[in-house]
């Protein structure tokens, strides 16, 4: 279930800091001084597809199954603020 706008730019919060590993990649949040581990092609979406809409990104994948794991990252992100 898609909980976010589709169609707005996304952004990290400045505070939100992406450092990527050899297996998987930490997304901390110097602010409130925690982190979460989040896989690496997260951090790649992350990283590469700042202010691109939520639509624009899942229509550039053509699989179903991309798409799902997309959705489920994103929900993961709002989830976690």
């Amino acid at each position: 279930m898609i909980n976010f706008p589709k169609n707005i730019p996304f952004h990290l919060f400045a505070t939100c800091i992406i450092v990527k590993g050899h297996n998987r990649s930490c997304i901390y949040d110097v602010q409130r001084g925690d982190y979460e581990y989040i896989p690496n092609s997260l951090a790649d979406i992350l990283n590469t597809s700042k202010g691109v809409t939520f639509e624009a990104l899942t229509d550039s994948f053509n699989e179903q199954k991309d798409k799902d794991i997309l959705i489920d990252y994103f929900n993961f992100l709002l989830e976690k603020e």
